[in-house]
């Protein structure tokens, strides 16, 4: 009879998740029999039935079964230790989840997202790696100190968050995961790049800012799918020339590092549109930044700079030019031809003087130059009637425009002192 109900379940499990759930929860057994007809299952087929049987699922719960399963039918065996090692997985796995999340492991084994930031986690469960479905898995703000090593076998992930951690190394088993589009390692110890993450062809999205890196290795070159690269607060002190091969980047973002120069080659990433280059020791822009004629915004705030190529003239989509605590103490011409400029921060730099081209400026709405060595405004400055804002407070100014004067008196946006 035993083997007869055995024999009948071990067919029934093939197709147990789709098409037989109620003829197994028709089976009434006892544990004995359960654990008679389990010796002959894989552990696979034993956890299928505890799916579809809330007899099976009920039996599979205790400890004490398990044992008994275990040491009885399975001592002898050489698939003992598999078996053990099997359900400790997945009995692992399925508390942590439980802990964590509000799935089960059989829920969660379907899903493509998993998001377990701000869990204080340390360590991830034996038999995390059985999530082979994952694509988007969150590890943010939590306690590692290594990148866990049951992530390197998830090979489906795109998009992997792992930001504020307490991570000092890349290992190189990262180059396994081969079909990441994301990659976030920010804000932790991270002191170089191993040489393997450059085989991460198809990295969209790299975030390594608020780390320690000195260096940027030529082999970024090979990263070419790149469209955001975020390296903020970190020690880097030069830019490979191979940064030009990044053709398909659109937001650099380098602010609070030590660069003290760009190279040429940076004018090869045309389709950049935000450059974010805020405190540096930049004193200067190549002339190929000209090239870049898809940037909207170039912010470059507390640098040394002293001047501008007459190149940026060509920057004709520019709307945003954020340039504080600089040492310039005037534009070149040429930046009076960008009509598309509606924003430009110059506070705490050395003008003395404003042309009477800054009355191109047409769409120009926030005009800031606090802390300069402004004595007097052009009358062309009324001639930006879209300005809804126009900061000249710490200037020795002598001379405002009374038309300027007309308008200031009803507006609370205009600052002089």
């Amino acid at each position: 009879m035993k083997r007869t109900i055995c024999h009948t379940i071990s067919n029934i499990t093939k197709k147990a998740r789709v098409s037989y759930p109620n003829r197994l929860n028709n089976v009434q057994l006892d544990n004995d029999s359960l654990c008679y007809i389990f010796r002959g299952f894989s552990l696979f087929d034993i956890l299928n039935c505890s799916l579809v049987s809330k007899q099976f699922n009920k039996a599979t719960q205790y400890n004490l079964y398990w044992k008994n399963l275990l040491t009885t039918y399975f001592e002898e065996n050489s698939l003992y230790d598999n078996y053990q090692i099997a359900y400790k997985q997945h009995l692992s796995l399925n508390n942590f989840m439980m802990k964590h999340t509000t799935q089960t492991i059989q829920q969660v084994k379907k899903l493509g997202e998993l998001r377990l930031s701000w869990k204080c986690l340390k360590s991830l469960p034996i038999g995390f790696n059985l999530l082979k479905n994952l694509f988007d898995l969150d590890l943010s703000d939590n306690s590692f100190e290594l990148i866990p090593s049951e992530i390197f076998q998830l090979t489906n992930l795109e998009v992997l968050n792992l930001y504020y951690n307490n991570i000092k190394v890349i290992p190189k088993e990262i180059s396994s995961l081969t079909n990441l589009k994301r990659l976030n390692l920010g804000h932790m110890c991270i002191k170089s790049i191993t040489q393997n993450m450059y085989e991460l062809t198809n990295l969209k999205h790299l975030n390594l800012a608020n780390n320690s890196i000195t260096s940027l290795p030529s082999d970024v070159s090979q990263l070419t799918k790149l469209t955001h690269i975020s390296f903020w607060c970190n020690k880097l002190t030069l830019l490979p020339s191979e940064i030009g091969y990044l053709t398909n980047m659109s937001n650099l973002e380098l602010s609070h590092n030590i660069l003290l120069s760009l190279p040429y080659e940076i004018g090869l990433l045309t389709k950049l549109t935000r450059l974010n280059l805020r405190d540096n020791r930049l004193n200067a822009f190549p002339s190929t930044i000209g090239n870049l004629t898809n940037l909207t915004t170039i912010e470059s705030s507390n640098n040394p700079l002293e001047s501008l190529p007459q190149t940026i003239g060509l920057l004709t989509k520019l709307q945003e030019l954020i340039l504080c605590e600089n040492n310039l103490e005037s534009f070149p011409i040429e930046l009076y031809s960008l009509t598309n400029l509606q924003h430009i921060d110059l506070w705490k730099n050395n003008f003395s003087i404003l042309p009477d081209e800054i009355g191109l400026l047409t769409n120009l709405q926030n005009f800031r130059m606090f802390g300069n060595k402004l004595e007097s405004l052009p009358k062309s400055i009324t001639q930006l009637t879209n300005l809804i804002g126009l900061d000249l407070w710490h200037n020795p100014l002598k001379y405002v425009p009374i038309e300027l004067k007309q308008y200031i008196r009803h507006s609370d946006s205009f600052n002089f002192v």
